[in-house]
C-alpha cells in the first residue's frame, strides 16, 4: 500500500486552481484491473438500479464492506479508462437537486436561487464572489445536507443510497488500509474506478478537466467538503457550493441489533452518522409523542439484559458486577444501580464498545455529552418541539425514575451520554428537553433514560 501524499495542496481549493495537467495511459478496464490484481479484491454486483433516467450497478468495498454505486451519477457506463468521457457523469452544485443544471452543457445564469429545494430552473448558477454560493438562503447548508442524505429516492441518489460523508470517502481512498490513493491514476485503479472528470467552474460555468473532483455531504457554512485528485497529488477540503463536482452515492446501512432494525441519519452540523431512532424503538418518530418511537429506558452504563424494557420487573438489590448483572430486573431505590465502579470507568468502557457486544450495533457507541450537545443544544434545540424537528427526531419519551415511576412522558425527553461526572460521583450526564426548557445535567445512574447511538 502507498502512503497518502500530503502535498502542499492542503486545501481542495488550492488543488482546483492548479495549472498542472496529465494525459493518462489508456487501458481497458479489464486490462488495468487484471494487471494490478485489483479484480480479486472487490465484488461487482449485477444489481440494476434505475434513477433519474440512468441505470447503475453496485460495487462492494474490499476495505469497509460498504456498497457504492458503480459509477458517478449520470454516467452511462463504468469507466474503461481514466479519461473515458462517457463515464464522467454529471456535475452537481453542492446540495442541489437533479433539475438539469448538472448536465455539462446546461446554460449558466448569475442569479442566486431563493429556494434550495426547488430552484425552479435547470441553469447552472455562477457566482465568483465570496461566499461562492449558488443560493441566497440556507447559508449554513442544513437543508441541503438533509436533501442530499435522503434515502427515499427523492434526492440525487437512488432509493437506499445517499451522498457520502468525508469519513466514508476517506475510509475507501485515504485511510491506512484503504486504497490509499496518491493521484488520479490511483483513483481510477481503486475499486470505485474514479475518472478524471474535472469540474465545472463557479465563475463562468466552463469545464476544467484537470483530474477528478467528488462532493461529500459535509458542510461548513458557505463551503462544503470535496475530494480532488490530479496527476501530481490528492487533497480534500472545503470549497464554495457553486462549483460543479461529480457525485458518487453510498448505500445507507441498516443495522439489526438485539431484535431491532435501525437505519442511519447524517448530521447536517457535524457530518457524523447516527442511528435513526432510539435504542429499542420500532420506528422513526412521527411526532413528539409517538409512543412507538420512545424506545427502551436504560440505566446508565448497563448492558442489554431486559431491565431496559419499560415493563421489566424491579429489585432493590444493587449489582455487584456492572458488566454482567445476572438478571433483567430494573434496580431501584438507590442512586446507583451498582455497588461497584463508583467512578464509572468500567461502564464507560462498556458503552464505548463498537464490536456489537454492548447496547449499540457494530461500529456504533453511546455518544459523549459534548457530542450530544453539538447536535442539539448548540444548534437550535430549545424545547421538546425543536428536539423533534432536529434531524435526530427526538421524542418526548420522559424517563423512568430510580424509584420506578415514569414521569414527563409526552412532556419532555432525556438522552443518556457516556460521560460520568468525575470524582467518583454517582451522577452521569444527559441532555434533556421539555416544553419550555433544555439543558444538560447530571442524573442518578439508576434512572432509566433512552439512548441514541453514534457511529464511531
Amino acid at each position: 500500500m502507498k502512503n497518502l501524499k500530503n502535498t502542499s495542496l492542503a486545501l481542495l481549493s488550492t488543488l482546483i486552481m492548479s495549472t498542472q495537467s496529465s494525459v493518462a495511459e489508456v487501458l481497458t478496464d479489464t486490462q488495468l484491473h487484471a494487471t494490478l490484481g485489483i479484480v480479486t479484491h472487490f465484488i461487482l454486483d449485477d444489481s440494476s438500479i434505475s434513477h433519474n433516467g440512468t441505470t447503475y450497478g453496485e460495487v462492494t468495498s474490499p476495505y469497509t464492506g460498504r456498497i457504492w454505486l458503480d459509477r458517478n451519477l449520470g454516467a452511462s457506463k463504468v469507466c474503461a479508462s481514466l479519461d473515458d468521457t462517457v463515464c464522467y457523469g454529471d456535475y452537481y452544485q453542492w446540495g442541489r437537486a437533479h433539475d438539469g443544471h448538472q448536465v455539462s452543457t446546461s446554460n449558466d445564469i448569475p442569479t442566486l436561487a431563493n429556494n434550495v429545494t426547488n430552484v425552479g430552473h435547470g441553469d447552472f448558477i455562477t457566482n465568483g464572489t465570496a461566499p461562492r454560493d449558488w443560493a441566497s438562503v440556507d447559508v449554513n447548508g442544513t437543508t441541503r445536507v438533509s436533501n442530499w442524505t435522503a434515502t427515499d429516492g427523492s434526492s440525487v441518489c437512488p432509493i437506499g443510497f445517499r451522498v457520502p460523508t468525508i469519513a466514508e470517502l476517506n475510509a475507501e481512498l485515504f485511510d491506512v488500509g484503504s486504497a490509499e490513493i496518491a493521484n488520479n491514476t490511483d483513483a481510477f485503479n481503486s475499486f470505485l474506478v474514479f475518472p478524471s472528470a474535472g469540474y465545472r467552474n463557479h465563475v463562468d460555468g466552463s469545464m476544467n478537466v484537470l483530474g477528478g473532483y467528488v462532493w461529500t455531504s459535509v458542510v461548513s457554512g458557505s463551503d462544503s467538503y470535496g475530494v480532488g485528485f490530479i496527476s501530481s497529488g490528492v487533497s480534500s477540503g472545503y470549497v464554495g457550493h457553486t462549483y460543479g463536482f461529480t457525485v458518487r452515492c453510498i448505500k445507507a446501512q441498516t443495522h439489526n441489533h438485539n431484535g431491532t432494525t435501525y437505519g442511519e441519519v447524517v448530521s447536517p452540523y457535524t457530518g457524523k452518522v447516527w442511528l435513526d431512532r432510539n435504542l429499542g424503538a420500532m420506528q422513526v418518530c412521527t411526532s413528539v409523542n409517538d409512543t412507538a418511537c420512545y424506545g427502551d429506558y436504560y440505566q446508565w452504563g448497563r448492558n442489554y439484559d431486559g431491565h431496559e424494557d419499560s415493563g421489566s420487573a424491579t429489585t432493590t438489590t444493587q449489582a455487584t458486577d456492572v458488566t454482567n448483572v445476572g438478571h433483567g430486573d430494573f434496580i431501584k431505590d438507590s442512586n446507583d444501580w451498582g455497588s461497584v465502579d463508583a467512578g464509572g470507568t468500567t461502564r464507560v468502557s462498556n458503552w464505548s464498545a463498537t464490536d456489537g457486544s454492548s447496547v449499540c450495533p457494530v461500529d456504533y457507541r453511546v455518544p459523549t455529552i459534548a457530542e450530544l450537545e453539538a447536535e442539539t443544544l448548540d444548534h437550535g434545540v430549545i424545547n421538546r418541539d425543536t428536539a423533534f424537528t432536529n434531524f435526530l427526531k427526538l421524542p418526548s419519551a420522559g424517563h423512568r425514575t430510580f424509584s420506578n415511576t415514569f414521569i414527563n412522558v409526552n412532556n419532555g425527553g432525556y438522552i443518556w451520554s457516556n460521560s460520568p461526572i468525575g470524582g467518583g460521583s454517582i451522577g452521569s450526564q444527559n441532555v434533556y428537553f421539555f416544553i419550555g426548557t433544555v439543558g444538560s445535567v447530571g442524573s442518578k445512574r439508576a434512572s432509566g433514560f433512552p439512548v441514541r447511538c453514534l457511529r464511531d
